[in-house]
């Protein structure tokens, strides 16, 4: 329910009908709704076969009255994100017997989100970010295989306790159904997460998605880690890179291995996926090996009693979902070394 009271509307329309032709040209349409923003189509349409429709559409809307809004309708981001700035977007609408398409760009100013929650925020937002959907057939678009440039630009960027707040910027292109994102990196634990280029498909027919990229990561500082519970001390290096990211709505795969020194031996992660990565019960699945591991070094850093000697196993279908395991296969097996007891106590 929203009381129209805060978000009071006003609407004009104007148009000239030819009703021998079947066809409105011009059509004027305009929205306003202080302070939350306005909207204005313009164009023509033809209701005699072949039905055609050309519409030139502008709006601007106050995120933080939109956010008030969804507050309004009882909607929970409205509860939890903070939303700030101005969006104003501009499109061209085409639409006929064999093509529909949408062409345009979305600009953001002195924009910012921000949820305490989660300890996410993105601050001073800058964008321009290129639209061009086509459904239908695509020869109708010959010679339009890409829109432009685009960006979004962030002062700082912040994603819970892992990415420490920092600038972000992304170099953005548009293309008919695709949409390409540059390389760029973000400091990690005094390390460097790097992501290559990706490209994120849109298949209008199937009403689908699908998307491609690369990930590497170098000179993770283990010891930065927050850990729960306070007490593990971790100390170690981490080192990754998946040259191929395949991302679809029900899954998000990795394909390469990231290796943390860790323990005076190793642990190699790899066939990392997420299954159903934008639900909330996403599950992060993978495979690990274990290469000679000091149980003392472990025992060391995490307080259960003492054990001594060298390990060696894998660990394969580990599956975490709602932060807690849901599943694994774990096999161990303990390595004899000169010089080194085993014990456990």
């Amino acid at each position: 329910y929203i009381s129209w009271q805060k978000f009071p509307v006003t609407a004009a329309f104007s148009g000239v009908y030819d009703i021998a032709a079947a066809r409105m040209d011009p059509i004027d349409v305009r929205f306003s709704s202080p302070p939350l923003g306005d909207i204005s189509v313009q164009g023509a349409f033809s209701l005699r076969a072949p039905f055609s429709l050309s519409l030139g559409a502008r709006a601007r809307v106050d995120l933080g009255s939109l956010q008030s809004l969804f507050s309004l309708a009882g909607k929970a981001p409205g509860r939890r994100i903070s939303l700030k700035g101005f969006m104003d977007g501009r499109a061209q609408i085409l639409s006929g017997t064999q093509v529909f398409s949408i062409r345009g760009d979305l600009r953001l100013n002195e924009a910012s989100v921000e949820d305490q929650a989660t300890m996410f925020f993105l601050r001073d937002i800058a964008a321009e970010i290129p639209v061009f959907i086509m459904a239908g057939d695509e020869s109708h678009a010959a010679g339009e295989s890409h829109t432009g440039q685009g960006y979004f630009r962030a002062a700082a960027f912040q994603a819970g306790p892992f990415i420490t707040p920092q600038p972000l910027s992304l170099e953005l292109r548009g293309g008919r159904n695709v949409f390409h994102v540059g390389p760029f990196s973000l400091d990690l634990f005094g390390g460097r997460l790097s992501f290559g280029p990706a490209s994120l498909a849109f298949d209008p027919q199937a009403r689908r998605f699908s998307g491609l990229s690369s990930l590497s990561l170098d000179g993770l500082d283990i010891s930065r880690i927050p850990l729960n519970p306070a007490q593990f001390r971790l100390r170690g290096e981490a080192r990754g890179d998946f040259a191929r990211v395949e991302i679809s709505p029900g899954r998000i795969a990795a394909q390469g291995e990231g290796v943390a020194d860790i323990f005076g031996g190793k642990v190699i992660v790899k066939d990392v996926s997420i299954v159903d990565p934008f639900q909330k019960g996403r599950a992060f699945v993978l495979n690990a090996d274990l290469v000679d591991l000091d149980l003392k070094e472990i025992t060391d850093s995490v307080p259960f009693g003492e054990v001594t000697g060298i390990i060696r196993g894998e660990i394969r279908d580990l599956s975490f979902s709602y932060g807690q395991p849901e599943r694994f296969n774990l096999r161990l097996e303990s390595v004899k070394r000169e010089g080194v007891p085993q014990t456990f106590s």
